[in-house]
C-alpha cells in the first residue's frame, strides 16, 4: 500500500522542507528491510506524527534509533529509540514543493521599455494607413510577428509545446482570438476618431480586468490598486479630451455632448472601447495561462492564432493583402518588432510575476507615450490639459507600484526561461 503525506516543520531541512511531499510505503515486508540512512514515518507520542531519519537498527529487535539534520532536532536524543510497531510507513519517493524564483530582470523595468515600444503603435499605425487598410495592418503585424517566433519556438520549446494540455491549447487558442479581435477593432477605431481618443478610450482595459480579475483568477483588488486605476483612468480620459476642450484662465471648455457623439467619431469611439473589452479578456486568460508556459511558448501560439484569424477576417473583408508601396511594409514590419514583439511580450512576460489587474493599468502609460512621441516626430505640441493627464496616469501607476509589492508575493512563479 501507498500513502502520501505531506511534510511540516524544518528538522529535516534541506532534505526535506516545509511543504513537501513524501511518498510511503506501508507493506509490511518493505518496512522489515529499515536501514540506516532510510527516511521513515513514525507515530511518538506526545509529537503525533514525525518523519526522521534512521540512525541505526537494533539488531536484536529492541528499536530504531531517528535523527533530525539539527542540534535541536526533536528525535531519539530526546525519546530515545521508537519500536517498529510505531513506524507508518517508509519513504520511497520525495516530491518537493516549487522553487520560489526571482526574476532575472525588474519587471517594472521591462514593464517601462514595453510601454515605451507600445507607444510607437498609434504612429506607426497612422502613417500605415495612408498605404494599406486598417485590417490588413492587423494581419500584417500578427503575422509577422508570429513568423519571427514559430522558428524560435520549435527549436526551443518543442518538448514544452508538445506537452500542452488539451485545456491549455484551448485558452491558448481563446486568448488569441481576444488578441486579434482587440487589433481588429482597435486599428480600424483609428480611421474614425484621433489617436488621443481611441487609445485612451482602448486603454479602459485595466477598468475591465480590475471588476473581473477577483472572480476570474481570485487575485485580491487592494485599495491603492483601485485608487491607483482611478487616477490613472481620468487621467487617461483628460488626455483624450484635451484635443477637444481648451483650458483658458483656469475654466474648461468642451463641445456639447450632442455634438461629441454625432458622426465617425463616436463610432471610433465605440470600436475602440469593444477593442478594450476584448483586450481585458486577452490579459484575464493570459495572466492563468502565462503562470504555466514559458514566454516563447506562450506568445508563438497567441500570436499565431490571433495571425490567423485576422487574416481570415481581413480576407471576409475582401481587403487585399498585398500590392502596397515599399514604405508600407516597412510600418508593418515595424508595428510587428517594436510594439508587439517588444512591447506586447515585455507586457507578457511581466504577467508571470505581477497581478493582471497591475499589468494593465500600466498600459495607461501608453498616451504619455504616444504624446511625447508625437511632439518629436509630428511636431504636436501637448496642451496643458494633456499634461495634467499625464501627471494622473502617473501618480497611478505609482500607487499600483506600491500595492504590488504584497500582491505578487503571493502569486505562483512562472516556469523558467532557460532551456
Amino acid at each position: 500500500m501507498l500513502r502520501i503525506i505531506k511534510v511540516t516543520g524544518e528538522s529535516l531541512s534541506p532534505t526535506f522542507r516545509e511543504g513537501d511531499y513524501v511518498v510511503l510505503t506501508t507493506v509490511p515486508f518493505f518496512l522489515s528491510q529499515i536501514r540506516a540512512g532510510d527516511y521513515i514515518v513514525f507515530n511518538r507520542a506526545p509529537y503525533g506524527t514525525m518523519i526522521k531519519k534512521v540512525a541505526a537498527v537494533a539488531e536484536d529487535g529492541g528499536g530504531i534509533t531517528v535523527i533530525g539534520s539539527h542540534e535541536n532536532s526533536v528525535d531519539s536524543r530526546q525519546f530515545g529509540s521508537i519500536s517498529a510497531d510505531s513506524v507508518v510507513g517508509k519513504v520511497i519517493w520525495h516530491i518537493s514543493r516549487p522553487e520560489e524564483r526571482r526574476p532575472p530582470i525588474s519587471p517594472l523595468l521591462v514593464i517601462f521599455i514595453g510601454i515605451l515600444a507600445v507607444s510607437t503603435a498609434s504612429i506607426f499605425i497612422r502613417y500605415a494607413q495612408a498605404y494599406a487598410p486598417s485590417l490588413t495592418i492587423a494581419a500584417y503585424r500578427l503575422t509577422i510577428s508570429a513568423l519571427v517566433l514559430t522558428p524560435i519556438a520549435m527549436k526551443t520549446r518543442r518538448a514544452e509545446l508538445s506537452a500542452l494540455s488539451s485545456r491549455d491549447v484551448l485558452m491558448g487558442i481563446c486568448s488569441g482570438i481576444f488578441l486579434a479581435l482587440h487589433f481588429a477593432t482597435w486599428i480600424t477605431s483609428l480611421e474614425y476618431t484621433s489617436v488621443a481618443s481611441s487609445v485612451v478610450f482602448v486603454t479602459t482595459t485595466p477598468l475591465w480586468v480590475a471588476l473581473l480579475a477577483p472572480f476570474t483568477l481570485k487575485e485580491p483588488l487592494t485599495r491603492l490598486v483601485g485608487i491607483g486605476m482611478a487616477l490613472a483612468l481620468v487621467g487617461g480620459i483628460v488626455v483624450g479630451l484635451s484635443d477637444s476642450c481648451t483650458l483658458a484662465s483656469g475654466v474648461i471648455a468642451c463641445p456639447e455632448l450632442a455634438d461629441f457623439i454625432q458622426g465617425k467619431a463616436f463610432f471610433g469611439d465605440l470600436l475602440a472601447l469593444f477593442g478594450a473589452w476584448m483586450a481585458a479578456a486577452y490579459v484575464l486568460i493570459g495572466r492563468r495561462l502565462r503562470s504555466k508556459l514559458s514566454l516563447v511558448s506562450y506568445i508563438t501560439i497567441v500570436y499565431g492564432v490571433a495571425a490567423i484569424a485576422l487574416l481570415a477576417i481581413m480576407l471576409s473583408s475582401r481587403q487585399r493583402p498585398w500590392g502596397f508601396p515599399p514604405i508600407a511594409y516597412l510600418w508593418f514590419t515595424l508595428l510587428a518588432l517594436l510594439p508587439q514583439l517588444l512591447g506586447h511580450s515585455s507586457f507578457n512576460w511581466a504577467l508571470g510575476y505581477l497581478s493582471a489587474a497591475y499589468v494593465s493599468i500600466t498600459l495607461l502609460g501608453e498616451p504619455i507615450g504616444s504624446t511625447i512621441l508625437a511632439y518629436f516626430l509630428l511636431g504636436e505640441k501637448p496642451a496643458m490639459l494633456k499634461i495634467f493627464g499625464a501627471i494622473l496616469i502617473l501618480l497611478g501607476i505609482y500607487l499600483a507600484t506600491r500595492s504590488e509589492a504584497n500582491i505578487s508575493a503571493k502569486l505562483p512563479a512562472p516556469p523558467p526561461e532557460n532551456g
